[in-house]
């Protein structure tokens, strides 16, 4: 169990520095010429794939608490939005 733990937490916080470094790069990359914002995006998007095939699948009860707790607004994505 410890071992999974430390997957799911290495791969929280990839997912966690992708998400911030995917909104900085949406910021700066607004008033850039596409050619210049184009090759950092597909560096982060490989990054993600690459994060999305080596995460582990959450046991099916803690997915369903933490959609509920997303649905019940534990979590606002509102500094997303307003971009």
């Amino acid at each position: 169990m410890d071992m999974r733990v430390r997957e799911i937490s290495t791969a929280a916080g990839e997912f966690t520095n992708l998400r911030d470094r995917f909104r900085v790069l949406g910021n700066i990359g607004r008033d850039m010429p596409f050619e210049e914002v184009y090759p950092a995006f597909e560096q982060l998007r490989d990054r993600m794939d690459a994060a999305r095939k080596t995460s582990p699948a959450l046991p099916e009860k803690y997915f369903a608490q933490a959609h509920a707790k997303i649905k019940k607004g534990h979590y606002d994505h509102a500094v997303d939005a307003k971009n």
